[in-house]
């Protein structure tokens, strides 16, 4: 598949099956809407809900006489090679990258919520600690740029350079 995305176009959307759901995780984590379906290839019924979504499998078999949804097969078993295979095969650049935009578990997106909102909800330190709060609409979940958020801004320095490296082969 060599699908790429204009400028105008809204960030594509996906569908993951049970073969990459690392995957699903990690597009999340970078701001993708992407849901994830563990018995997705059991459940025909699945193929309309799509919609416009692209759906993410690394399986051979399922899906291969499909034509009513776009499929992408990813190679590789590695979830980092995987997350650079989707951002080159559809031309996804850094600005397409929203990282922690989404909640990992709903994949809704996170708002902005006030400190004081979440004081009890999160540890004692974390309060003390940090100035911004996000949380998921429909969850609950908080979330906060604590030192996960810069090791995942490290993942993606990572991962775009190898994009870069393969776009330039």
């Amino acid at each position: 598949m060599t699908t790429a995305l204009n400028a105008h176009d809204r960030q594509p959307g996906f569908v993951a099956d049970e073969t990459v759901g690392r995957l699903a995780k990690w597009l999340r984590i970078l701001g993708f809407d992407t849901r994830y379906v563990p018995d997705f290839s059991r459940q025909p019924s699945n193929m309309a809900a799509t919609g416009k979504r692209i759906l993410l499998t690394r399986s051979r078999y399922h899906y291969q006489n499909e034509k009513s949804i776009q499929v992408f097969r990813l190679k590789s078993d590695d979830v980092m090679q995987q997350v650079t295979e989707v951002l080159t095969a559809l031309d996804l650049t850094i600005d397409a990258i929203e990282p922690c935009s989404r909640c990992i578990r709903c994949n809704v997106p996170t708002c902005v919520v006030a400190k004081a909102s979440v004081f009890g909800k999160v540890p004692d330190y974390i309060w003390e600690t940090q100035a911004e709060f996000y949380q998921c609409r429909q969850c609950q979940k908080i979330y906060w740029p604590g030192s996960h958020y810069q090791r995942i801004q490290a993942i993606i320095a990572n991962i775009l350079p190898a994009q870069k490296a393969s776009d330039d082969n």
